[in-house]
C-alpha cells in the first residue's frame, strides 16, 4: 500500500509515514517532517530555547509549577510500589485545585486520568475486577 506526500509529492510506502493514532497516517511522509522540524529548529533558536528550558529541565519546571524540587519526589510509586528513575516519577495533583496530592509511575497517573480521579468508577473497576476473578 502506497500514500502520496502532500509535501514532496513522492509515491511512498505507507511505513514511510506517521500514524495519527491507530487508523490514519499523517500526510507528510517521515523524511519531509524531520527536515520541516530541523528548518523550524533552526529558524526559531529562542523559542527552542525556551521550550527546552521550561518543558526538559523537569527540576525548574518542578519548582515552577508545584513549589517542589527534585529532591522531594521518591523513586517510588505510592500506589504500586514500581520502583524507577525519579525524572519518570509523576507529580500527580488535583486538576480543580492544583493540590500535589502524591507521586505516581506514569502507569497509576494515567490510571486515574482515564477515570477522571472518580473515586466512584475505581470503586466499580475494582468490583468489576473481583467479580471477574470469582468467575474463573
Amino acid at each position: 500500500m502506497t500514500k502520496i506526500c502532500s509535501k514532496c509529492k513522492k509515491e511512498l510506502p505507507i511505513s514511510s509515514f506517521y500514524r495519527n493514532g491507530k487508523k490514519y497516517t499523517r500526510c507528510h511522509c517521515k523524511f519531509c517532517m524531520v527536515k520541516s522540524a530541523k528548518e523550524w529548529k533552526d529558524n526559531n533558536p529562542e523559542r527552542t530555547k525556551v521550550s527546552l528550558n521550561k518543558y526538559h529541565q523537569k527540576g525548574r519546571y518542578l519548582k515552577i509549577k508545584y513549589n517542589i524540587s527534585l529532591e522531594d519526589i521518591p523513586e517510588i510509586c505510592q500506589v504500586c510500589g514500581l520502583r524507577g528513575d525519579k525524572k519518570r516519577i509523576c507529580v500527580d495533583h488535583c486538576h480543580s485545585t492544583g493540590k500535589v496530592r502524591g507521586f505516581l509511575c506514569n502507569n497509576c497517573n494515567t490510571a486515574l486520568g482515564m477515570v477522571k480521579d472518580d473515586i466512584a468508577i475505581l470503586e466499580r473497576l475494582a468490583g468489576y475486577l473481583r467479580r471477574s476473578l470469582e468467575s474463573t
